[in-house]
Formats: C-alpha cells, sequence, structure tokens
C-alpha cells in the first residue's frame, strides 16, 4: 500500500456573496443584475456557481421567475 497513487486534494476558495457584500437585494426590475444569473441557454446558475449565499439565490430565483413571467427576461435565448 505504500507506493499507492493518491489523489490531490482539491482546495474550496471561499466566495462571498456579492448581494450581501454591495447590500443590495434582488429585484426583477433588474434585470441586467438578474442575467448575470443565468446561463446562455436559460437555466439559473447554481448557488456554488454563482458564489451567492443560500438566502440570496433562493430570492434571485424568485425575482427570474417573476421578470420571466412579466417578458422581462426570456425564459430561453437564442434558438
Amino acid at each position: 500500500m505504500k507506493g499507492m497513487m493518491t489523489k490531490p486534494k482539491l482546495r474550496k476558495y471561499k466566495t462571498f456573496c456579492v448581494l450581501c457584500k454591495e447590500k443590495k437585494e434582488p429585484n426583477y426590475r433588474e434585470v441586467a443584475l438578474l442575467s448575470g444569473f443565468v446561463t446562455e441557454r436559460g437555466k439559473v446558475v447554481p448557488k456554488e456557481r454563482s458564489g451567492l449565499c443560500a438566502t440570496h439565490q433562493r430570492k434571485v430565483t424568485l425575482e427570474i421567475k417573476r421578470a420571466r413571467h412579466l417578458g422581462l427576461l426570456a425564459f430561453v435565448s437564442g434558438l
């Protein structure tokens, strides 16, 4: 067992929530802010990639859905 190769451990860098840092709350009217949390295919970016805290991730998801329903944000872009 001495000569076995071991996987290198990956370090997780601590990310800070952008919205907490700026003390902002997401709003469905801020399409420019919300579009940063949506992929090209129209999917909501997960918390691990966006770097948001759990509270703001839930709020951003809700505001994206509101903006889509009102037609401010597309469900799918560039078909």
